[in-house]
Order: structure tokens, then C-alpha cells, then sequence
């Protein structure tokens, strides 16, 4: 059996603090890196811009058709999405505080999790034997 790549430990660490969230460091023309409520928020007013240029198209209209009436719900979408944003970031937050407590409770049940290396495949599946047709018994 092959050997297993051993990657330094705090190699590890670095590469799972840089995919967490709000660790990497924030761009104006990424909106990858933005928090949660920003995007999301980004995203409502963004396609709330492209919904009534293109309605506006459809209808023929000039580009200031309707303007203050959807500027404000354009708005009120943003508003609305950076709340759902901030709903969201509090949601996972709690998740993770309430497991991060539920494994300082119990830390013997997490032994197999933190081991990031794992097992071999070999001890994880079961065997597979195939059931094909062409392998029926024919003396029925």
C-alpha cells in the first residue's frame, strides 16, 4: 500500500484558515471576499438594475422611465438582502458555537474526526460484487 503524503501541521492550519470565512483579505473588485451581508446585498440591487433596464427595454421606455419608484425598490431589495445576509452569518455562527461546545463536552466522540489523515478507503467501504446479467445461473 502506498505511503501516505505527510503535510507539516501547521501547513494544515494555514490552508484551513484561509478558506474560513472573513479571513481572506478583502477587495473591492472581488466580491468573493466580502462578507455575507454586502454580497448578498450586491447581488438584490444588482439584479434588481438589470430586471428594469430589461423591462425597460421590453417596453420601450427610456432608461428614467418609473426612475424613483424603482429606485426604491431597488433599495428596499438591498435592504432586505443585507438583513437575510446578516440573518444568515448569525445562524451559522450559532451552529458553529453551539458544536464547537457540543465537542468540548465530548472530546473522546471526535478522536476519528480530527485525525486528518483518516483511514484507508480499504478499512472505510465494504466489498462490491457485481450482480450482472450475463452472471445468471442457468439451470432454472
Amino acid at each position: 500500500m502506498a505511503q501516505l503524503a505527510r503535510v507539516d501541521p501547521k501547513e494544515v492550519l494555514r490552508r484551513e484558515d484561509y478558506l474560513r470565512e472573513n479571513r481572506r483579505p478583502r477587495e473591492l473588485r472581488d466580491p468573493f471576499t466580502w462578507p455575507w451581508p454586502y454580497r448578498a446585498a450586491g447581488t438584490a440591487v444588482g439584479l434588481c438594475v438589470a430586471a428594469s433596464h430589461m423591462h425597460n427595454l421590453w417596453l420601450r421606455k427610456p432608461w428614467h422611465y418609473a426612475l424613483y419608484a424603482r429606485l426604491a425598490l431597488t433599495a428596499t431589495a438591498g435592504v432586505i438582502a443585507f438583513s437575510l445576509g446578516n440573518l444568515r452569518v448569525n445562524n451559522y455562527q450559532t451552529r458553529e458555537a453551539v458544536t464547537e461546545h457540543y465537542k468540548e463536552l465530548h472530546p473522546n466522540d471526535f478522536d476519528a474526526v480530527n485525525d486528518i489523515y483518516g483511514r484507508p478507503f480499504a478499512n472505510v467501504l465494504l466489498p462490491w460484487y457485481p450482480k450482472r446479467t450475463q452472471y445468471r445461473r442457468f439451470d432454472e
